[in-house]
């Protein structure tokens, strides 16, 4: 089997409403890149990149100028040759997802069975992401200390979440624990309740919180304090709260083997979590489950950039997953749509199936692709939103982001 052509589509998703957290306001889309790998067996396999989770630049001119040329030909079952054609940028991870879906496909069987799953999950627990968000385009959907739980415990409802992790660091802390504390009485002791300020908090204010929210039971606070540095992790204030209470730490930011090792050998967290694009894709997540399974710390998968065919490799991943203890993170359920066949892929009690099909499961649909095709028209128009919305919340314009407090 050989490719034969790379198909690409920048695509923005809409959020049902900007969400808020320590570093501003997100851009009011998810822009990604998915591909199409179209071989000489006649299968097509799907794939997707794109930049960080907080920008909108686009990435379908790399994918055609400097991306496709050096894919043709090449044999998806040989990954690795592959993918040093490539080279180490954004865009590889969407030929490897693309690869192991023609894999599947060739096969017969879904991803997570290649991925050697002893005891896979039919379906993935998800938590649901709680974040304060700023009113949409048409003034709704705006989430405030006021309606905040009223909202959440109806978002919980509808899908069956039985995780909430509640995105702060945006607000003051104190302010911020009286409506996860509110949260907790609403939803009663059984819901699993986890927090994240996104490194937005000192070491001080993060002993203070957590002192505060210790009566709550938080499943864990993930990257407390800023902890990951272009030069590598720094354990101690992660390893000092772990020490003075009881609340779990989960570090995040280690999708580095490296940066996972030291974590563990410093004894600095309970949980570690890695991030399906950090990694590099399938393969990737897939070596660093195992690795931390091999250490013996608890482990989980982060959510950030992906849409739809992101979202049906993190399923794969996360069913094979040998050990998984904790409900995988999701911020699927922001968006208002997606570009699959079908639309966006459902949750059922609180989890999502994993597709059955041979390969990822999931088929793009090109009226989706036309609709939320990120053309330089919508990109001026939902910057001229975000910078109004900005500008209301009296966030700076001059930088993607303006907040990154530290309290």
């Amino acid at each position: 089997m050989r490719i034969t052509r790379l198909e690409s589509f920048d695509v923005g998703i809409p959020f049902e409403a900007p969400i808020l957290h320590a570093m501003g306001v997100s851009f009011p889309l998810r822009v990604r890149t998915v591909v199409r790998l179209h071989t000489d067996e006649g299968l097509v396999g799907l794939g997707e990149c794109g930049p960080s989770p907080l920008s909108r630049f686009t990435g379908r001119g790399v994918m055609q100028e400097q991306v496709a040329p050096r894919v043709i030909g090449g044999n998806p079952f040989d990954l690795g040759a592959v993918l040093a054609q490539v080279g180490s940028r954004p865009e590889a991870a969407a030929v490897e997802i693309a690869c192991w879906d023609l894999m599947g496909k060739a096969a017969g069987l879904p991803v997570y069975r290649l991925l050697g799953a002893q005891r896979p999950l039919a379906a993935v627990p998800h938590s649901c992401y709680v974040f304060f968000r700023a009113p949409g385009r048409d003034g709704s959907g705006a989430v405030t200390p006021e309606n905040y739980v009223e909202f959440w415990v109806g978002v919980m409802r509808e899908h069956g979440f039985q995780t909430l992790k509640c995105k702060l660091g945006g607000f003051p802390p104190m302010e911020e624990c009286e409506s996860v504390e509110a949260l907790r009485r609403a939803v009663g002791p059984h819901v699993k309740i986890r927090i994240d300020p996104n490194g937005a908090w000192s070491l001080g204010t993060a002993l203070r919180v957590l002192r505060r929210l210790d009566h709550i039971d938080l499943e864990y606070v993930e990257e407390p304090v800023r902890y990951s540095h272009q030069g590598g992790t720094d354990t101690a204030a992660l390893r000092r709260l772990r020490d003075a209470g009881h609340t779990p730490i989960c570090a995040d930011g280690v999708s580095e083997p490296m940066r996972l090792r030291q974590v563990v050998l410093d004894q600095a967290a309970d949980v570690a979590m890695c991030d399906l694009f950090g990694c590099g894709g399938i393969q990737g997540a897939r070596d660093w489950f195992q690795t931390a399974h091999a250490m013996r710390i608890a482990s989980t998968l982060h959510s950030g950039p992906e849409m739809g065919v992101g979202q049906a490799a993190r399923l794969h991943v996360a069913a094979a997953h040998p050990d998984l203890r904790h409900a995988i993170d999701g911020h699927y359920h922001h968006y208002v749509d997606d570009v699959l066949v079908g639309g966006k892929l459902r949750y059922v009690d609180g989890a999502m199936p994993v597709p059955q099909t041979p390969g990822l499961g999931v088929e793009l649909d090109n009226e989706r692709l036309d609709r939320w095709a990120y053309t330089p028209e919508r990109q001026r128009e939902w910057e001229a939103f975000w910078d109004e919305t900005k500008q209301a919340m009296g966030i700076g314009t001059l930088y993607p982001e303006g907040r990154a407090h530290r309290w």
